[in-house]
């Protein structure tokens, strides 16, 4: 899903919340028993990692 240009450039932490992120996002998709309201824990780890490439990009 990454670029390898993209996946040499973020850190290993960015990279694990990047794959928890597709996990979780996954696990939305295949739960159609489950009638989800929110989705914020998938968001979040893609956040969390977005806000840690921004840091690395501007600091």
């Amino acid at each position: 899903m990454l670029s390898e240009q993209l996946r040499n450039y973020i850190s290993e932490g960015q990279k694990d919340l990047i794959d928890e992120g597709l996990h979780l996002l996954e696990h939305a998709e295949n739960s159609h028993d489950e009638n989800l309201h929110d989705y914020s824990f998938v968001v979040f780890p893609f956040a969390k990692a977005y806000e840690g490439f921004l840091k690395q990009v501007f600091l």
